[in-house]
């Protein structure tokens, strides 16, 4: 299991298999293997990626608003602007 990626979405848990050396091909997949009925146990499903830039505004987002993160080093070490 220690190469494996489990993602946890509500009472949820997807299996997410990834192949990132063709992404353009092939998007990672997922495996349904938990929930809370345990309905739809073993099926594929759908994985939505979001534009990259709307997961840069939330994270811009979310360190400005964090009470934890410092947000002058956070601007001065980010890679990424926002938008």
């Amino acid at each position: 299991m220690r190469d494996k990626q489990l993602v946890v979405v509500s009472e949820e848990v997807f299996w997410v298999k990834q192949d990132w050396s063709d992404f353009g091909e092939n998007l990672p997949t997922a495996v349904k293997v938990a929930g809370k009925n345990n309905k739809q146990v073993g099926q594929y499903v759908l994985i939505v990626i979001p534009p990259l830039i709307d997961i840069v505004n939330e994270i811009w987002e979310a360190a400005k608003r964090s009470k934890v993160v410092n947000f002058n080093s956070f601007e001065k070490r980010a890679k990424a602007l926002p938008i």
